[in-house]
């Protein structure tokens, strides 16, 4: 994962071989930019309520990851704000 800034080439090379279905709240930024006839942008956006249920799924079928081997994957970089002295 990363984060870019997308411009009107952004994902051409899979758009070309297939269609792609984009959701979430950037996905309205983006439809204003990609045009390209197999770019397909759904109003959905997951939920808190959406990943309560993977999370009980994955609970009740004790499907763990061992933390041990486990990091946090930043997109961006951690701003804390300015501590008060």
């Amino acid at each position: 994962p990363s984060a870019m800034i997308l411009d009107e080439h952004s994902f051409q090379h899979f758009l070309d071989e297939r269609r792609i279905i984009f959701c979430g709240n950037g996905s309205i930024k983006w439809q204003a930019v990609c045009r390209h006839p197999h770019a397909v942008f759904s109003p959905h956006s997951y939920t808190m309520q959406d990943m309560a249920t993977v999370s009980s799924l994955k609970y009740d079928t004790q499907n763990f990851t061992s933390i041990a081997y486990s990091e946090p994957s930043y997109l961006k970089n951690v701003y804390t704000g300015i501590k008060d002295a």
